[in-house]
């Protein structure tokens, strides 16, 4: 019976340990070295995600333990520990769902929703000029946030759409609400491992607007995102990292690119399907877009970027490059959905040759935690939710040197 306690405990030990500390690894080489190491930091991360599950298993022991030396009838032999569902969440099946939606049903939703998915859907943001702006038309969904006279400091807008006035720069306030108030109201998943990082593509516009709702003219499936941030330094919810997504329309275009080549020029005048906005206190932010087209080559996806400590201007645009960018990734659709939403229009009028996820190889590289999870609210609109674990500390660089102002 002892054996049986012992086991799994001594199991986990070798797990994290991974060799033994007087191995002689002189006779490897520097890239089987590297290899070794890489795979003791998955070990050590998978561990750490379990730590929960652990502490518990050792409780259920030392119980045991206690009462078979008290001679007191023993407990029942404690199980071995098993998978625990953070885990099973970050290696589960491509596009399995990673949490359990908060609430009641969405209204309308079908009766297949997942089980406690949001309890209604939260009407458009109306689009709405920040105090102090005078003549200026800001794109739809650019409204400040909610019980505020306007945006961040420094983040009035001034001129026209298609003008913008370089203004002053001021730091964004910290623990400052959000316009839109997410449909979750706490991070689904908080394994505490991080997300790769994947390349920015060819498409990303510097210092787009501060706003929630990304769609203006953009005809397609709306998707309601809301997107957890947890920073891998504490593994805590990240507050007031400024999330910004951009994707390609329905018929596989980016705003300020046009042809088959992506030539930039209309990058100081397209703004739809780009844009961000700071997290609240439980470190989530709630983005409203379109379901994102095909183009050739690519399948489905959604580019994001991370900031810490950015900045915002007078013209209602934020900074691309202040403060520290902390996370460069993609997001992902299952193919099933993606087959629902392209056999309906205007994703019918895409003539561009379809690429499903198996095909796409910078999908892979993201890993399985890159896939959004969705729950249909009606038939064109999806409320999708993800979590992505970033390096606070982290400093990337920004590639693309198009910007909008």
């Amino acid at each position: 019976m002892r054996f049986s306690i012992l086991f799994p405990v001594v199991a986990l030990a070798v797990l994290v340990s991974g060799h033994a500390a007087d191995e002689d690894l002189s006779h490897l080489s520097a890239r089987q070295l590297a290899e070794r190491q890489a795979g003791i930091q998955r070990r050590e991360l998978a561990a750490r995600a379990c730590a929960p599950q652990i502490a518990a298993f050792e409780r259920r022991r030392i119980l045991a333990r206690d009462n078979l030396m008290r001679r007191q009838a023993p407990s029942p032999p404690p199980p071995v520990c098993p998978p625990c569902p953070p885990c099973a969440q970050a290696s589960g099946a491509p596009g399995a769902p990673a949490f359990g939606p908060p609430g009641g049903l969405p209204s309308g939703a079908p009766a297949s929703a997942p089980s406690g998915a949001p309890a209604s859907v939260s009407s458009d943001a109306p689009a709405s000029l920040p105090s102090g702006s005078q003549g200026f038309t800001p794109p739809q969904g650019s409204a400040p946030p909610a019980g505020q006279a306007s945006a961040p400091a420094g983040s009035q807008a001034s001129g026209t759409t298609s003008t913008y006035a370089s203004g002053t720069t001021t730091t964004a306030s910290a623990q400052v609400s959000a316009s839109v108030t997410p449909h979750y109201t706490s991070i689904q998943n908080s394994t505490c491992v991080l997300h790769p990082e994947v390349t920015e593509g060819p498409y990303y516009i510097r210092n787009e607007f501060l706003r929630n709702d990304l769609r203006e003219d953009q005809d397609g499936t709306t998707l309601t995102l809301d997107i957890g941030v947890i920073d891998s330094t504490t593994c805590q919810p990240f507050s007031n990292a400024l999330v910004e997504i951009w994707s390609a329309n329905a018929t596989g275009s980016y705003g300020g690119y046009s042809g088959m080549q992506g030539t930039p020029d209309t990058v100081h005048v397209d703004t739809f399907l780009r844009g961000g906005f700071y997290t609240n206190d439980q470190g989530i932010v709630e983005l409203k877009t379109i379901y994102p087209g095909f183009y050739t080559g690519r399948t489905a996806h959604i580019h994001t970027m991370v900031h810490k400590g950015w900045t915002s201007r007078d013209n209602g645009t934020f900074v691309s490059d202040s403060g520290s960018l902390t996370h460069i990734g993609q997001f992902f659709f299952e193919d099933s959905i993606s087959d629902t939403v392209f056999a309906t229009s205007p994703y019918t009028s895409n003539t561009q040759t379809r690429t499903r996820n198996s095909e796409d190889n910078i999908l892979s590289s993201a890993g399985d935690n890159a896939y959004v999870s969705l729950t249909q609210l009606g038939d064109s609109e999806y409320l999708g939710y993800i979590t992505v674990v970033v390096d606070g500390s982290a400093t990337y660089s920004i590639m693309n040197s198009n910007e909008l102002r």
